[in-house]
């Protein structure tokens, strides 16, 4: 990690002149359009469909797959050192179905295991080579506890996951829970209004064990939440009118995303929700096709805020497609991945690394096929949180491991030849370099600054260059809050 604090010193001190070459004419622009490749992950012995939900940090793929045809289905893990897909069981033998939901940082991963046949449903989570073992409904009258992520908590030393269970007499009415595993405890979170006959559902949570989820309000639309580990629910949709709004997921820097309907005859549309000086902000992510019957949802977001989901969009799957949003710009996933053997239908999970899981379909054989995308070109992210007056994080994936990253910025569009490399530019006026963090394992290079809260309102232009590679990223035009 490099550190430095950006706006904070004069322009001519950041180290102009490494980038700036005069008297040459300007190259045109390196194509910066993002590239992923891809992996398929394969099938459980006896099946021919599987789904990839969730993924580690170090690449490691959670999901379910078929076991009998297209019907018995197993959650799985899947090893990336290996390549290899692993059946996790169930929880009552091999008649019943399970689905890998999620899993943690540290391998540990959740999910649902039922009876074959029945519509009892129980949350469970799975260590490293096991055994499954069944999470415990919270007390005072609850049933069926389902789960939906998981992750570990370093900074209290458990795990924790979140999902919701029923609420007796008429185990009708789902609540919002989550389950400290290691201490063994199970609390219901509740809901937005306090009154039990709504009722809430818990989606995500982060390594700071705050939870995001939805909640019905009475007869009002239901609301996205966030619970920050103590007191009520937070509801962080800012709108005053329209149709509900859910939050699936939630980064280490409380981003939170999911969707929203306008009204309550709209379809639903894919956003982020930021925590501001101001209060709580919903951003629209959009949706891939301009038509307004079409739907579009955000499932996850990496701490470099990547956010992986579907649109809907003409093409098959109903139009159904997985969906990727860089810098608030949506990307049909189909059109980064050079001769994609399937048609990737939703993206379901994303790393820090920009490894985006999900499944698609073999159009041959229609049968649903687990993925995972790998970053083949590098990529700049926008700055972590963006708030002014405060340290963000830049980060760039993709990059050659072991390669200094120089992230250089301006204030105009420009052209400037990136010295040692014939033909390469970078799309900035005079820019300055403000760090050269070295990239990880994993391709990540993160350059944390310190944002003045004279910066409000700035709009900067950033950009990564690898001199080592001479490959340069997209280009960011971003405004600070």
């Amino acid at each position: 990690m490099s550190n430095t604090a950006l706006f904070s010193r004069p322009a001519a001190l950041l180290g102009a002149a490494a980038f700036l070459l005069t008297g040459l004419a300007a190259p045109a622009a390196a194509d910066t359009t993002p590239a992923f490749n891809i992996t398929l992950l394969g099938n459980l012995p006896g099946g021919n469909s599987s789904w990839a939900w969730d993924v580690t940090p170090d690449g490691d793929v959670v999901g379910s797959a078929t076991t009998v045809g297209i019907t018995v289905r197993h959650a799985f893990y899947w090893d990336a050192a290996t390549a290899i897909m692993s059946d996790l069981g169930t929880l009552v033998g091999p008649a019943g179905e399970s689905e890998g939901l999620a899993v943690a940082s540290d391998r540990h991963a959740a999910g649902n295991s039922d009876q074959f046949g029945t519509l009892n449903m129980n949350g469970f989570y799975d260590p490293p080579g096991g055994p499954m073992l069944p999470v415990m409904p919270p007390p005072s009258g609850y049933i069926d506890p389902n789960a939906q992520d998981i992750e570990f908590l370093p900074g209290h030393g458990f795990h924790r996951a979140v999902g919701y269970a029923q609420l007796l007499p008429a185990g009708t009415t789902p609540h919002a829970a989550y389950w400290d595993l290691e201490p063994g405890s199970a609390v219901s979170l509740g809901t937005l209004t306090g009154n039990p006959t709504d009722w809430s559902r818990a989606f995500g949570v982060n390594s700071a064990g705050d939870i995001v989820g939805f909640s019905t309000r009475g007869v009002a639309p239901g609301h996205a939440f966030i619970w920050p580990g103590a007191g009520p629910l937070v509801d962080i949709d800012p709108r005053p009118g329209g149709g509900d709004s859910f939050a699936n997921g939630v980064n280490n820097s409380q981003q939170v995303v999911g969707f929203f309907y306008a009204s309550f005859s709209a379809p639903s549309t894919a956003c982020r929700y930021d925590e501001r000086a101001d209060g709580w902000h919903l951003t629209d992510l959009g949706c891939l096709s301009p038509v307004d019957t079409l739907y579009a949802d955000a499932h996850d977001i990496s701490d470099g805020a990547l956010i992986a989901g579907y649109s809907d969009a003409p093409g098959p799957e109903h139009g159904r497609t997985a969906t990727m949003w860089l810098n608030d710009q949506i990307y049909d996933l189909n059109a980064l991945v050079a001769d994609c053997p399937i048609y990737l239908v939703e993206a379901t999970g994303v790393n820090l690394a920009g490894q985006i899981v999900g499944y698609g379909t073999d159009q041959q054989t229609l049968y649903n096929k687990a993925f995972r995308l790998d970053p083949a070109s590098l990529m700049l992210m926008q700055p972590v949180p963006g708030n002014s007056g405060r340290s963000n994080d830049f980060y760039s994936i993709g990059a050659v491991p072991g390669d200094a990253i120089y992230f250089v910025y301006g204030f105009a569009a420009g052209s400037t030849p990136v010295p040692g490399c014939s033909g390469l530019v970078v799309d900035i006026a005079s820019p300055k370099i403000v760090g050269s963090p070295v990239a990880d394992a994993h391709g990540v290079a993160l350059l944390s600054s310190n944002v003045p809260p004279a910066a409000a309102g700035v709009t900067i232009l950033i950009q990564a260059v690898d001199p080592a590679a001479c490959v340069v990223s997209n280009l960011i035009r971003y405004t600070f809050y």
